[in-house]
């Protein structure tokens, strides 16, 4: 009866190592995603500023 019981807390455990490495997975892409687009927002800021004195088309995100 302990094997079954130590069975049972392995495949718990496992299971949530799994479910704890989705989260950190999707957390981490997401965060990278959030990053990535503020940084193509202000790198697009940046260049309209260069640009408004040229170009008075106005950009679009």
């Amino acid at each position: 009866s302990g094997n079954v019981g130590n069975d049972m807390l392995e495949t718990l455990g496992s299971d949530y190592t799994k479910q704890a490495d989705q989260f950190i997975a999707t957390s981490l892409g997401t965060h990278l995603i959030r990053i990535l687009k503020m940084s193509a927002v202000w790198f697009i800021s940046i260049n309209s500023m260069n640009y408004q004195d040229d170009h008075d088309l106005p950009y679009v995100l």
